[in-house]
C-alpha cells in the first residue's frame, strides 16, 4: 500500500477515534446534566411532579413526598387531578397552548394558586407553576408546586388584624391622621372626617388641603405652628378652626406626635376632636357673664357673691 493509501486510513482511524471520543463525551455531559438536575430536583422543597399528556403522574421528587404525604411508589401512574381536585386534565393543556414550547421547556409568565389535597384527604392552598417539553415519546409537564399554607394564614391574619385596626379606628371619638412632616399632606384619615367635616378621604390625601381649609384667621399662625414644634421633634397640641364642606366653622383639638428617622421629622401622627360645641357654650357662657355684669353694674346697690368662703363677684358699686 502507497503512502497515500496508509494517510487516508490513518485518517480514517483519527476521524473515527475524535467522532468516538466526541460521542462518549456528549454521553458524559448529558449523564452529568441528568445527574445535575436530578439532584436539584431532589433538594428543592418545592414539589415537581411530572406527567404525561394524559395527566399521569411519571416523576415525583421528595418535595412531593412532604408536601402531599405520598410516596413514589404511591403516586406514580396516578392522575395529577388526585392531587389538584377539580381541575380536570383539559385544563392544563389549555394552559400549555398559550406558550410556544420549541422542544424546550417553557414556564408559564406566572403562577396560579389552586387547592391542592393530602394523600389523607385534607385540602390546602398552593401556588403551581407549569412547563412543558416535546420528546420523541410525547409531551410531557412538570408541575412546580408550593405549599402556601402559612402564607395565606399570615395574609389572613393580616387581614384581621387591620380590620380591628380600622374597625378601632372608625368607632374612635376623633378623626385619626398621618401626614408628611414636611408639606402637612395627610397619607391617611379615618373615615370620622367625612362624617365630622364632610369631605371624602380622597379630598383629605390631597397635597395642601389641610392647610388651605383652615379658618382664614388660623392659617395665619397655626401652620408655623405646627411646623415650629415639628422642628424641634415636639409633640404638641393645639385649637383651630376648620371650614367644614358645607360652610360651617368647626373648631379642633388637634393632638400630634412626631415621628422622626435619624433625627429628622418624617410623619405627624394625631388625632382632631371636635371640640365645637365646648367653644359654643364658652361663648354662651362669656355672653351671659356679659349680659349679668352690664345689669348688676347698674344696680346703685353693693352686690357681693360668696362661694361660702370669699368674694367671687362685686359690682361696680361695691368698688367705688
Amino acid at each position: 500500500m502507497d503512502d497515500t493509501g496508509q494517510t487516508r486510513e490513518q485518517l480514517l482511524a483519527e476521524l473515527a477515534d475524535v467522532r468516538a471520543r466526541l460521542a462518549r463525551s456528549a454521553d458524559d455531559a448529558l449523564r452529568a446534566s441528568e445527574t445535575r438536575n436530578r439532584a436539584l430536583t431532589q433538594s428543592v422543597p418545592e414539589a415537581i411532579i411530572t406527567s404525561d399528556s394524559a395527566g399521569i403522574i411519571v416523576g415525583w421528587n421528595p418535595g412531593a413526598e412532604t408536601i402531599f404525604g405520598a410516596t413514589e411508589s404511591e403516586i406514580l401512574g396516578q392522575p395529577l387531578t388526585r392531587l389538584i381536585p377539580g381541575q380536570d386534565h383539559g385544563w392544563h393543556l389549555a394552559r400549555m397552548k398559550r406558550i410556544n414550547t420549541g422542544g424546550e421547556p417553557s414556564i408559564l409568565d406566572r403562577t396560579v394558586e389552586l387547592a391542592g389535597r393530602r394523600s389523607d384527604g385534607s385540602e390546602f392552598p398552593l401556588d403551581l407553576s407549569l412547563a412543558s417539553w416535546e420528546t420523541p415519546e410525547g409531551l410531557f409537564f412538570t408541575a412546580i408546586i408550593r405549599d402556601i399554607t402559612e402564607r395565606k394564614q399570615a395574609e389572613a391574619a393580616l387581614k384581621a388584624s387591620e380590620q380591628r385596626f380600622k374597625g378601632i379606628v372608625d368607632s374612635t371619638d376623633g378623626i385619626v391622621w398621618e401626614a408628611d412632616a414636611s408639606t402637612f399632606d395627610f397619607t391617611f384619615i379615618s373615615k370620622k372626617a367625612e362624617r365630622l367635616l364632610g369631605y371624602r378621604v380622597e379630598d383629605w390625601l390631597k397635597p395642601g388641603f389641610w392647610v388651605e381649609n383652615l379658618h382664614p384667621d388660623d392659617r395665619a399662625w397655626a401652620p408655623e405652628y405646627c411646623a415650629s414644634c415639628t422642628g424641634r421633634l415636639e409633640p404638641h397640641d393645639f385649637e383651630y378652626r376648620f371650614i367644614a364642606r358645607d360652610g360651617r366653622t368647626v373648631w379642633l383639638h388637634d393632638i400630634v406626635t412626631v415621628v422622626a428617622e435619624d433625627g429628622v421629622p418624617r410623619w405627624l401622627r394625631g388625632i382632631m376632636i371636635d371640640i365645637t360645641g365646648r367653644k359654643l357654650a364658652e361663648d354662651a357662657l362669656r355672653e351671659s357673664e356679659a349680659r349679668f355684669r352690664a345689669v348688676v353694674d347698674t344696680v346703685p346697690a353693693v352686690i357681693w357673691i360668696f362661694d361660702g368662703e370669699r368674694v367671687v363677684f362685686t359690682n361696680e358699686a361695691a368698688i367705688t
